[in-house]
């Protein structure tokens, strides 16, 4: 499957990396890559980073979610 590599670090307001937060990708307008088939997953390891391979298509959304996120 092609698909285009996406990759990124995350850090909390003080600096400090972000770990371990979810990190997904929206492949269709409707979803959020939360599981319901319309995304890829992922989660930043202990320095921040992330990597995603995303795939052609519809311009695609890149979302997180830190651990005090509220909707």
């Amino acid at each position: 499957v092609k698909g285009n590599v996406v990759t990124g670090r995350l850090l909390l307001p003080d600096g400090q990396p972000a770990a371990n937060v979810p990190v997904m990708v929206a492949t269709h307008r409707d979803g959020f890559g939360d599981g319901d088939g319309r995304g890829i997953n992922s989660r930043t390891d202990e320095q921040g980073r992330y990597r995603l391979v995303t795939r052609q298509g519809w311009p695609q959304r890149l979302h997180w979610f830190p651990e005090d996120f509220a909707s």
